[in-house]
């Protein structure tokens, strides 16, 4: 009897992980092709003046508790819809909490012939003492790096 008890509960256990693995959508999954941009080289890069997009790709609401400085929010939901809008030839870095939406957003990127967009990790950006700010919407028309 227990043992068939346990056997069920096994049973339950594995369809129940396998709904949730099916259940989750594409943003909760980190993309294993796009590149990372650690958060060091990131700064090193932003200190040396380097003209970089920083695309925080989270909510309106999210981005409230602060990104990296100089990021403009443009939230997955819109990102495709504006693509058009950014210029091929612009180095390109998505940012989100823990590289989930960012990467995927770098992977899409990449996919549509943007060869310099990266993403990189905001919780390591936190991690090493960096500061964070305000973002910014970006206005109807071109982006580029501000």
């Amino acid at each position: 009897m227990a043992r068939s008890r346990r056997i069920m509960v096994f049973a339950a256990l594995i369809i129940a992980v396998s709904l949730i693995e099916k259940g989750m959508s594409a943003q909760q999954k980190r993309s294993q092709t796009a590149k990372e941009t650690k958060a060091d080289v990131l700064k090193n890069k932003l200190d040396k003046g380097e003209k970089i997009l920083l695309i925080d790709v989270r909510s309106e609401d999210e981005v409230k508790a602060g990104s990296i400085p100089g990021a403009i929010n443009l939230p997955m939901d819109q990102l495709e819809a504006r693509m058009k809008d950014i210029p091929k030839d612009v180095q390109i870095v998505f940012v989100c909490d823990h590289s989930n939406r960012s990467s995927l957003a770098a992977e899409l990127f990449e996919k549509n012939g943007y060869s310099a967009a990266t993403f990189c990790v905001l919780e390591d950006w936190k991690a090493m003492g960096n500061k964070t700010g305000e973002t910014k919407k970006p206005a109807a028309g071109r982006i580029g790096p501000l």
